[in-house]
């Protein structure tokens, strides 16, 4: 029994978490022609639809704990799927400090013949 809460809140969650990425996703790309402050506005309030998502979710779930606990856990999968695509995706392009790079164009500059 143990288990099998813990499994169906875990789907149950995974289920929020993926609706509410692409809702994101959704907002960022409707909104992308848009002026910059109107996008951020709408991005802000996409957000707050998805806190409230998973609050909701949360609250279907409260009397049952350990359906509690796997919703809680699979609120987490889409956070953690970003967290490692963005890492795989800095080590395609390893960050370089502003420093570095001027130093770097400054050296080209000088080994340049007038």
């Amino acid at each position: 029994m143990l288990l099998t809460s813990l499994l169906a809140g875990f789907l149950w969650g995974s289920t929020i978490s993926v609706v509410n990425y692409i809702y994101l996703q959704w907002v960022i790309r409707k909104n992308a022609a848009q002026p910059p402050q109107k996008a951020a506005l709408a991005v802000l309030n996409a957000h707050f639809v998805r806190y409230f998502l998973n609050v909701g979710a949360m609250f279907l779930v409260y009397k049952h704990m350990w359906v509690l606990v796997g919703t809680a856990v699979g609120l987490l999968v889409m956070l953690k799927y970003t967290v490692i695509r963005q890492y795989i995706e800095s080590r395609k392009h390893p960050y370089v400090s502003k420093r570095f790079r001027l130093a770097k164009q400054q050296i080209k500059e000088k080994d340049v013949p007038e």
